[in-house]
């Protein structure tokens, strides 16, 4: 008995060494939905712009990294940054946080608010690190930060951003740019609308307004208006909102006196082509060099009711192989023309041999 609690002891403490650091692959994703934050901060430059920002702990950060990363990326862009408090009461702070994990809401302790006024803090920047996961060749990272100004505790900013990394492939960044991203995309959304056309839920869902919030890891949203169709396709009135949290919907509507009776949001979790473009061949006389990729998109949708029944859920990937042909570079055809050349110099050397042997069975045979 004793060994086996010894046992477990030893494999808690090698989980927790494990857990303390995350791989190279995993940065990435994080940084990428980072980057993404910080191109929002940059739109929204009027809200940090002259102001003093506390950076607060965020939750399932892990070695510091990601509270280090977006305190580069708010100083990059010239924005004033309060040095890092090492107290007890800054870090303890973390804890008090209350996330709703069903609706994403967040109630910003008192405490919190306090300590930004000594710190002399304008704006507190605050959130956590949502999801990280990773499978055999593909990580996704989603992140959700909020800015709120101390002295009224109006939010002044907020959003759920996303990461993805490919090992050995290429994530597409502008989706409505590439054709086969966009047959990747109707593919997922036709299982969509099935799933949704014989949910059972479905008759609640159609009397309701639906107000959509911006996909997390959509930069072009494209991905969020096609969620339009999806939606007055099934009879649903769908109202969309440019916002990517519960907590900022929410407010939005109440502030703008507007109602909505469900919340539809999600996230684009990956969106990529696997491997590097391989040729298959190169045609000389035609001159085209085909080639081929494979091509992975994975979605979620939720449909949430504004007393926070979930109404509908559905995640769906889909994968597929392209083949491309296109006129092939003079790279490519001087290889071709090289291979072809070497073949012909195999082929004649081959023929000197056979000449030889068959010369040398001639003269044996007229010896005999």
């Amino acid at each position: 008995m004793r060994m086996r609690h010894l046992f477990v002891v030893c494999m808690t403490i090698v989980a927790a060494v494990f857990a303390a650091s995350w791989s190279e692959n995993e940065r990435q994703a994080l940084n990428e939905a980072i980057g993404d934050a910080k191109a929002d901060i940059a739109k929204k430059d009027s809200v940090f712009r002259d102001r003093n920002i506390l950076l607060l702990p965020f939750k399932g950060d892990v070695d510091n990294y990601f509270f280090k990363s977006m305190k580069a990326a708010l100083l990059d862009k010239g924005l004033r940054v309060l040095e890092e408090d090492k107290s007890e009461g800054y870090e303890a702070i973390a804890g008090q946080f209350a996330w709703d994990e069903r609706n994403g809401d967040i109630m910003l302790p008192d405490d919190a608010l306090k300590f930004g006024k000594l710190r002399g803090a304008h704006v507190i920047v605050y959130g956590r690190i949502r999801e990280l996961t990773s499978s055999t060749d593909r990580i996704y990272a989603e992140i959700e930060l909020f800015a709120t100004k101390i002295d009224s505790r109006e939010l002044l900013w907020g959003g759920i951003f996303a990461g993805r990394y490919s090992g050995g492939g290429n994530t597409i960044g502008r989706f409505a740019e590439d054709v086969y991203v966009v047959k990747g995309i109707n593919e997922v959304f036709k299982r969509f609308d099935a799933d949704l056309k014989t949910s059972a839920n479905l008759p609640r869902i159609n009397s309701k307004t639906v107000a959509i919030l911006s996909l997390a890891g959509d930069r072009d949203d494209y991905v969020t208006d096609r969620t339009l169709d999806l939606l007055s396709g099934n009879g649903i009135s769908p109202r969309k909102l440019g916002y990517s949290t519960l907590t900022q919907a929410r407010a939005y509507m109440r502030d703008n006196k507007l109602r909505a009776d469900a919340y539809l949001y999600g996230a684009v979790r990956a969106m990529n082509k696997v491997g590097e473009p391989v040729v298959v061949s190169v045609s000389r006389t035609k001159k085209q060099t085909t080639t081929f990729q494979r091509v992975f998109v994975e979605m979620n949708l939720r449909i949430v009711a504004d007393n926070e029944d979930v109404l509908w859920s559905k995640t769906i990937a889909e994968s597929f192989d392209t083949m491309d042909v296109r006129p092939a570079t003079p790279e490519e055809l001087k290889i071709d023309f090289k291979w072809i050349v070497l073949g012909v110099i195999g082929g004649l050397v081959l023929l000197v041999i056979v000449l030889i042997v068959i010369k040398g069975i001639v003269a044996n045979v007229k010896i005999r």
